[in-house]
C-alpha cells in the first residue's frame, strides 16, 4: 500500500504539472466554440442534473454504455482469474507459470489505446466506431479460441491469444469510456457522460469477477465470445456517427478544412 501511494502520488505530481484543460492553453484552436458571457451565465443557472438528462436522452452515449457493460467482464475475469484458469488447464506450467503466462494480455494492453486511437484519427477519419467494430470482432474470435488454446498445453499458443486479446480489448476499453463517450456527450456533458458509461462498465466489472467462480471456464469464455460479439453489432449502426461540430482535413487539401455533417444522435 506504501509504493501504490507513492506511484499515485508521483502520477498526481505529473498531472497537475503537465494536464491542460482546453486546446488553447497549449496554442491550438478550440475544439467547440467559445461560449459568450451571456450563454456561460444561463448555463451556470441550469440545473446539476441536467448534463445526465441530456446524455439519458442521447441514444449514442446510452449504446456506448451498453457496450461497455458487455465488454468489461471479459477484462477483469482475465485479469483476475487468469492465473487460476492457466494452472487448472495446464498444470505442468507450475503457479509461477501460470501467474506470468496472464502478463501477456495486460503488456498488450499498454499497446491496444495507442493503435485503436491511431486507427481512428488517421484511418476512419475521427469516427470511433469502425475501429471499435473490427477490434471487438477480433476479440470475438481470439476468446472463442481461448480454451482450445488451453487444451493444446501449447504455452506460445496461449501467449499468442492473450496478446491479442489485450491488443482487442483495451482499444475499445479506452475508446468506448474516454474519446467516443466525451465526444458523443459533448462540451456540454462530455464529462457526465465519461462518468455514465464507466459506471456501466464497472456494473459488467463486477461480473466478471464472480461469473468465473461459478461457471466452468468453458462457458465463461463462450458467454465473453458472445458479449464482445454483441458489443460489436450494436455499435454497427453508429459506424459512420461523427460528433456534432466535428472539423477533419481534407485528405485531397491538407490545408483545408471540411465540416462533417455528423449522423442524427
Amino acid at each position: 500500500f506504501i509504493s501504490s501511494a507513492a506511484v499515485v502520488g508521483l502520477v498526481a505530481v505529473l498531472f497537475f504539472i503537465f494536464q491542460r484543460n482546453k486546446p488553447q492553453d497549449v496554442g491550438l484552436p478550440a475544439v467547440e466554440p467559445e461560449l459568450t458571457t451571456k450563454e456561460a451565465c444561463a448555463q451556470s443557472k441550469t440545473s446539476v442534473l441536467e448534463p445526465l438528462k441530456e446524455i439519458l436522452r442521447n441514444r449514442t452515449v446510452l449504446v456506448l454504455g451498453l457496450a461497455y457493460f458487455l465488454l468489461k467482464p471479459a477484462r477483469y475475469a482475465i485479469l483476475l482469474w487468469g492465473p487460476v484458469i492457466v494452472f487448472e488447464q495446464m498444470p505442468s506450467v507450475g503457479k509461477v507459470g501460470a501467474a506470468i503466462i496472464p502478463t501477456a494480455f495486460e503488456l498488450a494492453g499498454l499497446l491496444g489505446p495507442i493503435l485503436l486511437g491511431l486507427a481512428s484519427d488517421k484511418l476512419f477519419g475521427a469516427r470511433r466506431m469502425p475501429a471499435c467494430v473490427i477490434s471487438l470482432l477480433a476479440l470475438t474470435v481470439s476468446l472463442a479460441l481461448f480454451m482450445g488454446a488451453l487444451h493444446t498445453g501449447s504455452v506460445l499458443w496461449v501467449v499468442a491469444l492473450l496478446f491479442v486479446m489485450g491488443l482487442t480489448l483495451y482499444g475499445p476499453d479506452s475508446m468506448i469510456s474516454g474519446a467516443a463517450a466525451i465526444d458523443f456527450g459533448t462540451a456540454k456533458a462530455g464529462a457526465t457522460a465519461a462518468g455514465f458509461v464507466n459506471g456501466c462498465g464497472s456494473v459488467g466489472a463486477i461480473l466478471g469477477g464472480l461469473l468465473p467462480g461459478y461457471f466452468d471456464s468453458v462457458t465463461v469464455f463462450i458467454v465473453f465470445a458472445g458479449c464482445a460479439l454483441f458489443s460489436a453489432l450494436v455499435l454497427i449502426p453508429h459506424w459512420n456517427s461523427r460528433p456534432t461540430g466535428l472539423r477533419v482535413e481534407s485528405a485531397s487539401v491538407p490545408n483545408q478544412a471540411m465540416t462533417v455533417k455528423p449522423l442524427r444522435i
